[in-house]
């Protein structure tokens, strides 16, 4: 979705040819976005299998107790979100701007999940100190 935003954004007169070409391009030699979809999933499923293992922990904790953990796995999944979102949205227009961009720019999606798993305990412990901060 946000590449084709960021491709409409800079070919709106193009946006009927975008979406009809988009299928052909999952699986494409040289695009392969099917594959750019795999990985950039991957800090989201360790953050749904975190998530559910951290859940069950606090199955035997009081409500009130578990605040702090649950804004913390908020904040998070908000952290993961926000890097993917932002390096898609820099690869992307790189790539389409009309500049004509880098032509290893793609290479930062080889990373993503590098920097978004790196960043999920990040968010975890930002959002659990503001949730101890709050709970005060």
């Amino acid at each position: 979705m946000v590449r084709i935003s960021v491709e409409t954004f800079f070919k709106p007169d193009q946006i009927g040819w975008i979406l009809a070409r988009f299928p052909e391009l999952l699986f494409a030699s040289g695009h392969n976005l099917f594959l750019l979809g795999v990985i950039n999933a991957i800090p989201f499923v360790a953050f749904a299998f975190l998530t559910r293992w951290r859940y069950r922990m606090s199955a035997a904790e009081d409500p009130k107790a578990f605040f702090p953990h649950k804004l913390g796995i908020i904040v998070a999944g908000l952290a993961v979100l926000g890097i993917s979102l932002f390096i898609q949205l820099v690869v992307w227009a790189d790539v389409f701007s009309p500049k004509g961009g880098s032509s290893t720019a793609v290479i930062a999606f080889v990373f993503l999940p590098f920097y978004a798993l790196a960043l999920m305990p990040v968010g975890y412990l930002v959002g659990f100190l503001i949730g101890k901060w709050i709970k005060r």
